[in-house]
């Protein structure tokens, strides 16, 4: 799993929202100490959702990460998909969760 600081502020805000303050900070804290989570900064904003321009902080930082896929449900990553340059690759979570049990049942 990659995150940014952008990122890491966005869930910082909607856990605060849902939990209060003291619980989002060990949150946060935890999430980073993970050895699968990689925090990275984009160093170029592609700029490439038009419709909700708080979602280009989610594919920034793919691009960046040269992650294989985003997984989101949201509907305006996924009107970028087919974009041809840069390719963005993007599974919603039941596609993510049906391939990953594939891998681990056969």
């Amino acid at each position: 799993m990659v995150v940014s600081n952008e990122i890491l502020t966005e869930y910082q805000e909607q856990i605060s929202i849902r939990y209060g303050l003291d619980y989002t900070d060990s949150s946060l804290d935890f999430l980073l100490q993970l050895p699968n989570v990689i925090l990275t900064n984009p160093s170029f904003l592609w700029q490439l959702v038009e419709n909700d321009k708080d979602d280009n902080k989610f594919v920034d930082t793919y691009i960046a990460s040269q992650s294989d896929f985003i997984i989101r449900n949201d509907r305006h990553i996924h009107q970028i998909k087919d974009n041809i340059f840069p390719q963005i690759s993007v599974l919603r979570y039941e596609e993510f969760e049906n391939s990953y049990k594939s891998i681990f049942t056969t």
